[in-house]
This record gives structure tokens, C-alpha cells and sequence, in this order.
């Protein structure tokens, strides 16, 4: 018995070794912002102080150069603009959300230099004079869809991309 599961686990090893093996490289970032802003509310002579923080840790997954994924989650999640977690602004301490930020799979699609990224993840969009975008509204934090880019000539690339709006 025990020469029997000797060569079956040499046998084991033999088939596991002929396996491909692979390995993703992980890179992790971050951002951490603390800000105290003190002064005096124009024409009522109220004092006001506000002292807020946020954290955003980031790990980008990459397998080869056709395939890669990243993944972000950010502490401090408020409803004000700043995206920032006041302090003393809840007494029970329960107003600091964690939530994801960011998560999308970049790929290349075989033979061709087309870029594709699916997941949620923030996308740029022209703003006018006052930061309003016409076609998402003001601090939103990310939308899930699907994004193309293809290169057309070296200083020319076409870019598409879907979006949820909910």
C-alpha cells in the first residue's frame, strides 16, 4: 500500500509539472487625504472648523500584456462633494462608508492593437465654464460599462464607450 501511493503521488507530481504555470503581478497604490479648513461664514460673523479625511487603496492585477484588471476601494465616502469623511459630522461614528471606487478588466482584443475596458471605472467627459458636465451630473464616482479605444494612426486613436446612467 504504501508503494502504491508512493507512485501515484509521482505520478501526481509528473502530470502537475507538465501543467503551464502562470503568475499576475500585483502593484498596489493608494491616496490618502486629510484636510482642516477654519474660518468665519460671510456676514453672519459664525466661526465654522471642518476636519475630513479619505483613504483609497488601489491593486492593479496584471497577468501579461494583454490582460490586467484593476481594483479600488475608498474609505471615507460622503455625500458631499468632496467625497470626504467630516469628522464630528455623526456622533455615533457610523458615517464612514467603505465602498468600491473602481473595478475593470483591460484587454487587447487578439491580433489587432484595440483596447478594451470593461467594469466600473471613471471616464473623462468635456465640462463647460463652471465643471458641469452636459452629460453625467457633478461628482459621480464612476459608471459601469464598456470602453474602446482603437488606434488609427500613431497621433490618431477612435474612442467608444457605453455606459449605465443609473
Amino acid at each position: 500500500m504504501k508503494k502504491l501511493t508512493t507512485l501515484l503521488l509521482a505520478a501526481g507530481m509528473i502530470f502537475a509539472a507538465s501543467a503551464p504555470a502562470s503568475a499576475v503581478d500585483v502593484k498596489m497604490d493608494g491616496q490618502y487625504l486629510f484636510n482642516f479648513i477654519t474660518g468665519e461664514r460671510a456676514g453672519t460673523g459664525q466661526n465654522f472648523d471642518s476636519a475630513g479625511q479619505r483613504l483609497r487603496l488601489g491593486m492593479t492585477l496584471t497577468a501579461n500584456e494583454n490582460l490586467s484588471g484593476y481594483f479600488q476601494v475608498q474609505v471615507g465616502t460622503s455625500p458631499d462633494s468632496t467625497g470626504t469623511y467630516d469628522w464630528g459630522s455623526d456622533p455615533s461614528g457610523n458615517s464612514t462608508a467603505i465602498g468600491m471606487r473602481q473595478a475593470y478588466i483591460d484587454w487587447v482584443i487578439p491580433q489587432t492593437a484595440v483596447q478594451v475596458r470593461m467594469g466600473r471605472q471613471l471616464i473623462g467627459l468635456p465640462e463647460d465654464a463652471f465643471g458641469k458636465s452636459a452629460v453625467m451630473q457633478s461628482g459621480w464616482q464612476g459608471r459601469d460599462g464598456i470602453s474602446i479605444v482603437a488606434p488609427v494612426t500613431d497621433w490618431l486613436d477612435v474612442s467608444a464607450f457605453w455606459l449605465r446612467g443609473a
